[in-house]
């Protein structure tokens, strides 16, 4: 073995000699590896999650193929049917649902009433029985068997065509079920315009559904009964839950198509892949997703590379005497760099195979949905392999490029400090400026839209850069009057206080490494409060659109008017508000609305959220009242639209107690008044609607209504007046703008214990001079604490700063619906800012006195050497 390779072969044990340097090279690899391994996962996550929401929007039968029978078209039945069934199974689907519908007339005595009747593959399976049981007959909802007194085992007799008394057939009563009411059974869903009462339709509201089996509607069919338009489901019944799984039904479903067409031929109906849909969706979000997040994604492995370079540069002051021992023995920069990556490359290796590891299991809890597709395991491994021959190459390269520079500065070009000059120069935040600008036209001229015809959204990814470019923006300019003041700090003079001048001295005599803990840690801390800020305003605005739309989480049509009193049913009292409602025409022909509510209860089950208005419901509530003793009734007028533009003569004197932007409960009204119940003639709410609102769960409010006869209609919930995943998208992208700024201040973190420990000789030497001339330890820590709070009180400025800004801009532009109440209201961003100040305060606290205890027990040897 030739004595000069031992330094090179014995390097991987010589790393551990140095414990810190060691924890520096693991803790880069981690970084670096996690960043570009959870993005990798989270792109595949985020798939997973929009999938998953498509698919959870469906009824349980409207997620694969659905046919659409055409009453213009022969009826699909008999060996037809059995054959598109077995095809369509062949191809993997396992939920087969075959709706048919048809009006008809029960003929009473010398009368008639519509009836509906309606057959579904097992849907005598799929209702609650009464009395009766089997298949030979009709099936009577209760609440028309009690109307007409019709039993089990009975008959009833009807006319197949509705409205008419020819034709009649006389059917038994095999038995009687509870009427379905909403929400519908999952059997169900996809039936409840069939199956659910609708009570709004008439005084006697819709035709009641009787149940038939499939073979007994073909006959009525054949004698002469008109149907409805029909459908035939083919779903699956394991959902896919990753985009992968999804194409794979997608293909199935097109494969399905094929061959159900080839069966029905020239005769095909209208067929829809569902599916495809929810591929499109799924395939969206990734690519969304993924173009987002990349150039973010790469700041942040440019930041762990820039650290790289710390760490190659405390090698070379730690080797400072075995590199200048080799160099005089003939040892190039190259393989002295060489020696550099033997020795860390290990530690490098170790902190990427953390930082996937940490990918792996945290995404899944961090990331909005936990499966992933089969491509994500082993593509965010390899590209944390890939991020560790990326941090070996800078790292021998920098090394090398260091020994160069130290051993060969004769012969060193003028490239590099050309380049340094021109980098130094470079008014890169005007250009960052510039893109910015470019951003925001991108932004506010509506980057965030929904396709009419499949509700996806579209999303223009380089709008979605302007908040980091904001950031950038202002850190810039921070940097560059940082910059000029610590050059200028040595013009200063003040001994008087010398912990504080020395810290000053100390941040301007390594400039560079001041800067660049200044873009990270502002850079991290503006990241982090976007991310949280955005996420946080996208979720509010589901709520508050919805909200606003429909008044309460819950809202239940009351379809006859009971009582002339707001008051409500025990069971539901404290949980559930009652409210009145017309929809008159404002003067330039627009929507209106009057909303009538009772004060006292209000509280207890209509929506509200104080960053609407600016008030408390409290405060706003208590305005209204009684009608004055002249009938002029107090209202609170939401929106712009005066009084006297509303097209009601019922209420014709009024007055404003208060202006509000929006209220819940407007729906799609321009202009809404709200007035307390006590203050409306009680002739006027009579001929006015009933709704029940509730925050609560519907169940137990529907079954206290039934209770007390009051008749409830269909219900409308706020989480389906909008579709959640435009909303959810942008949140998805943000969200992960946690995680990316979470690296940033590792990457910050790393930078500082760098410098800390590099310039741990030069601080040694200069506590001992300090100490001769009087300082204290007590007064030493000060001045590292001075330097570090000075550091971070301006990366936090401008971190906090501009996130803030970023998320007051950016908010209120990523609002898929601008037409619904209210516009999107940008989150509050201080429980951010305060965990920011903390986290500041602890971790200068921390490494100035680590710095402190770095220089008082660093060795003689440190002190002595040249």
């Amino acid at each position: 073995m030739s004595p000069i390779n031992l330094p090179w072969q014995r390097s991987p044990r010589a790393a551990l000699s140095n414990p810190v340097t060691i924890v520096v090279a693991v803790v880069i690899g981690l970084v670096v590896a996690f960043v570009a391994s959870a993005t990798a996962l989270y792109v595949s996550a985020t798939g997973s999650a929009a999938v998953q929401y498509e698919n959870s929007q469906l009824c349980e039968g409207d997620t694969g193929l659905r046919i659409r029978e055409a009453t213009n078209q022969p009826p699909v039945q008999g060996e037809r049917e059995q054959r598109i069934k077995a095809a369509a199974a062949a191809d993997g689907a396992d939920v087969i649902r075959h709706v048919r519908a048809g009006g008809a007339a029960l003929l009473i005595g010398g009368g008639h009433t519509n009836v509906l009747l309606v057959a579904k593959d097992h849907g005598l399976d799929n209702v609650v029985p009464v009395e009766g049981s089997g298949v030979d007959g009709v099936w009577v909802p209760t609440d028309l068997a009690a109307v007409l007194g019709l039993h089990a085992g009975g008959t009833l007799t009807i006319a197949t065509r509705s409205g008419s008394t020819t034709g009649p057939t006389t059917l038994p009563i095999a038995g009687v079920y509870r009427r379905v009411v909403e929400p519908a059974p999952p059997f169900w869903c996809s039936d409840e315009g069939y199956l659910v009462p609708h009570p709004e339709i008439g005084e006697a509201g819709a035709p009641p559904p009787l149940l038939v089996a499939p073979a007994l509607f073909d006959t009525l069919r054949d004698k002469g009964l008109a149907p409805q338009p029909g459908r035939i489901q083919f779903a699956t019944a394991t959902l896919p839950v990753t985009v992968t799984e999804q194409r794979r039904w997608s293909a199935q479903v097109d494969a399905m198509r094929r061959d159900v067409g080839q069966v029905l031929a020239q005769d095909a109906p209208a067929m829809t892949n569902q599916a495809a849909v929810t591929l499109a969706a799924g395939e969206s979000a990734q690519s969304t997703v993924l173009s987002s997040l990349l150039p973010l994604t790469g700041a942040s492995l440019l930041a762990g590379l820039l650290a790289v370079f710390g760490l190659a540069g405390q090698w070379s002051q730690r080797r400072a005497a075995e590199i200048r021992l080799l160099w005089t023995r003939g040892a190039r920069p190259v393989s002295l760099g060489g020696k550099a990556g033997l020795e860390l490359g290990l530690p490098l290796l170790l902190g990427s195979a953390l930082g996937w590891a940490a990918a792996r299991l945290t995404v899944p809890l961090l990331a909005p949905a936990g499966q992933l597709d089969p491509w994500a395991g082993w593509v965010s491994a390899a590209l944390a392999a890939g991020t560790w021959l990326l941090v070996l190459l800078v790292l021998v390269a920098s090394a090398a490029l260091r020994v160069r520079r130290q051993h060969e500065s004769g012969r060193a070009g003028r490239l590099t400090p050309l380049l340094g000059k021109v980098l130094r120069r470079t008014p890169w935040e005007l250009l960052a400026g510039g893109l910015a600008v470019l951003s925001w036209r991108r932004l506010s001229g509506g980057s965030l839209t929904v396709r009419p015809d499949s509700l996806l959204p579209t999303v223009d990814v380089f709008a979605l850069a302007f908040p980091v470019l904001c950031i950038a923006v202002l850190l810039g300019l921070a940097a560059r009057l940082a910059g000029w003041a610590l050059r200028a700090s040595h013009r200063r003079r003040g001994w008087r206080r010398p912990a504080a001048l020395w810290a000053l001295r100390r941040s301007a005599a390594q400039s560079r490494v001041t800067l660049a803990l200044l873009a990270v840690a502002g850079l991290a801390i503006g990241v982090i409060v976007v991310g949280i800020g955005v996420a946080d305003t996208q979720q509010n605005s589901i709520q508050d659109k919805g909200l606003v739309f429909a008044g309460a989480n819950t809202v239940v049509r009351v379809a006859n008017n009971v009582g002339d009193r707001p008051e409500l049913p025990a069971p539901i009292r404290g949980r559930a508000t009652r409210v009145l409602w017309d929809e008159p025409k404002l003067d330039d022909g627009r929507q209106g609305r009057i909303l009538v509510v009772d004060p006292a209860t209000y509280a207890d089950g209509g929506g509200w959220q104080d960053r609407w208005n600016g008030l408390s419901l409290a405060e706003l509530l208590g305005k209204l009242g009684p009608a004055d003793r002249d009938g002029t009734v107090p209202v609170i007028q939401v929106g712009s639209y005066q009084p006297a533009r509303f097209v009601a003569p019922e209420l014709a004197k009024v007055r404003v107690v208060a202006t509000v932007p929006v209220f819940a409960g407007m729906m799609r009204a321009e202009g809404m008044l709200v007035a307390a119940w006590d203050a409306v003639p009680a002739n006027v709410r009579g001929e006015y609607n009933q709704q029940v609102w509730t925050m609560s769960d519907s169940a137990s409010v529907l079954k206290a209504l039934q209770d007390n006869g009051m008749r409830p209609g269909r219900i409308l919930r706020a989480e389906n007046t909008t579709g959640h995943l435009p909303f959810l998208l942008i949140g998805w992208v943000f969200r992960f703008f946690v995680v990316l700024g979470s690296a940033l201040i590792a990457v910050a973190a790393v930078t500082l214990l760098v410098s800390v420990e590099t310039r741990r000789r030069s601080t040694a030497v200069a506590h001992a001079l300090l100490a001769r001339m009087g300082l204290r330890t007590r007064a030493l820590y000060a001045s590292h604490a001075a330097e570090l709070t000075m550091l971070a009180a301006l990366a936090l400025l401008v971190g906090l700063g501009g996130g803030w800004l970023a998320v007051r801009l950016a908010g209120p532009e990523l609002d898929p619906y601008p037409n619904l109440h209210p516009g999107t209201i940008p989150a509050s961003v201080l429980p951010v800012a305060f965990g920011a100040v903390g986290g500041a305060a602890v971790a200068v606290l921390l490494v100035a006195a680590h710095a402190v205890l770095a220089a008082r027990r660093a060795p003689v040897k440190e002190l002595l050497r040249g």
